[in-house]
């Protein structure tokens, strides 16, 4: 979903509104309108109809909002302090400002910007600008009667000359001239930073537009010169006129006064990645640059000079839906009440049923061994019993095929002869073997047997374990293992 942020410019001879559209492809103009005044000096109602007029129809919703008030309602000055942390400023700011300005420090609000200067580490340059709340808080209930609620409000130009610094190709040292009808606002810069803010009139006796322009701009650096002290080249101006003057041949023409290139601003040229191209951006519109800036100051999180500070500050985000996130929160808790009481129910229901199985098979184990006085696991517990009453029930499986007693005797029976001498005594079979024992007259009709038996399929070896005379000297005793 594409970041939204709507840009709200207003000047001396009217109001620009842009709709800055952010996503991963790049930018999109998501609507743009520059409503002029009617009067030269509007008053506030006239100003909130234009406000209303300018944001009509623009798809606006989750847009953030970044306002510019007119520069002429705001006072710069550069200050100079020992070498001190950024948060340790602003404490001390306005007493420094107190006597560089025609107000008490307690009707003011101020912001400021640094600047590091190569030729003294040891001091922080600061370029301030001030306002007054009174002067805030008419542009606030303007905005807020037009139905916004900006979190950001600087001064015009101010914007445009940050993001030009940041997101465009410029040298380190040049000027932005911020051209609003009779009126200018210039920002130089040194160095790659911003250490000098001039807002000026336009000299009316100048009959060309060039020369008053040369005039300003020509000022501009002699003051920057007073304050710091050292000679300064800018490389090139550029300016942005909110009216339909910026055309070739006075851009010609200041190029020729000025002695370095004086160009037009315009964010579709010079940009320093092509990452985030600017996709449908009108032409020639009187007053987008200014709009343009303003969004993609918050939209690529450029911070800067911004009046809304102290009470002033706005609502974040959380406490502008606090009222919906605690609803939620209530909503959520209540759903883990009870799905945790749930779950507890479940349990407490499951463990009485494991206690009862447990119960009932310790009764069946019982019942089943009643010698058995010890009881641990009963399902364990018996299944070595069961394993023990089998291996006493069956013997143990043969490897080979199975052969019955009765075809045992019914071989030796057949292979040994009726004539031949011999009693047997006795038959122990195993599994897989049969032990014969007896007695014949000689030790030959022993052999004689062993070698009949031994024709037999069904016998595997046929071993004479022992053989001996008996008591009486007239038989002889044997004893043959047949294995089959």
């Amino acid at each position: 979903m594409p970041q939204k942020t709507l840009g709200i410019d207003i000047g001396n001879v009217g109001i620009s509104a842009l709709l800055l559209e952010s996503g991963i492809s790049g930018h999109r103009i998501g609507g743009y309108k520059y409503i002029p005044f009617s009067d030269s000096q509007p008053d506030d109602d006239a100003i909130t109809s234009a406000l209303k007029s300018a944001v009509d129809g623009m798809p606006m919703a989750g847009a953030r909002c970044v306002a510019s008030i007119p520069a002429r309602h705001v006072y710069f000055r550069n200050l100079r302090l020992p070498s001190f942390e950024a948060k340790k400023i602003r404490p001390i700011l306005l007493f420094e400002l107190e006597p560089l300005l025609p107000f008490p420090v307690g009707d003011l609000i101020t912001d400021f910007s640094l600047f590091s200067d190569s030729q003294n580490p040891d001091q922080t340059d600061i370029v301030t600008a001030t306002t007054q709340k009174a002067e805030l808080s008419r542009w606030l209930d303007i905005f807020k009667s037009a139905g916004l609620e900006p979190e950001t409000v600087t001064f015009e130009g101010y914007a445009m000359a940050r993001c030009l610094a940041e997101m465009t190709q410029v040298p380190d040292d040049w000027i932005l001239a911020h051209v609003d009808k009779n009126t200018a606002t210039l920002f130089v810069f040194h160095s790659g930073q911003l250490a000098f803010i001039r807002y000026t009139s336009i000299p009316s006796e100048k009959t060309l537009l060039e020369d008053a322009l040369s005039s300003v701009v020509h000022q501009t650096i002699w003051a920057f010169e007073n304050v710091f002290s050292f000679d300064y080249q800018p490389k090139t101006v550029k300016f942005n006129f909110k009216t339909e003057n910026g055309n070739p041949e006075l851009f010609s023409a200041l190029e020729k006064m000025l002695k370095i290139p004086a160009k037009p601003v315009d964010f579709a040229q010079g940009m320093k990645s092509k990452k985030n191209p600017f996709q449908d951006l009108p032409k020639d519109s009187v007053g987008i640059n200014s709009a343009l800036s303003l969004s993609l100051m918050k939209s690529q999180q450029i911070r800067g000079i911004n009046f809304l500070q102290e009470a002033f500050s706005p609502k974040t985000r959380f406490a502008e839906y606090q009222s919906d996130f605690f609803k939620t929160g209530l909503i959520f808790l209540a759903a883990l009440i009870l799905a945790g009481t749930y779950l507890f129910m479940d349990m407490r229901s499951m463990a009485e049923k494991v206690s009862r199985l447990n119960a009932h098979m310790t009764q069946t184990f019982q019942s089943a061994f009643p010698e058995e006085k010890i009881i641990v696991d009963p399902i364990a517990q018996m299944k070595v019993k069961i394993e023990e009453l089998k291996k006493r029930s069956f013997p143990i499986e043969r490897k080979g095929p199975w052969i019955k007693r009765i075809d045992l005797l019914k071989e030796i029976s057949a292979r040994v002869p009726t004539q031949m001498d011999v009693n047997i005594l006795k038959l122990t079979t195993g599994d897989e073997d049969l032990v014969m024992t007896g007695n014949t007259d000689t030790f030959n009709t022993v052999n004689d047997m062993k070698s009949q038996l031994e024709g037999c399929p069904l016998f595997k070896e046929i071993t004479i374990s022992s053989t001996n005379l008996n008591r009486s000297g007239n038989r002889v005793d044997f004893v043959l293992t047949i294995r089959f």
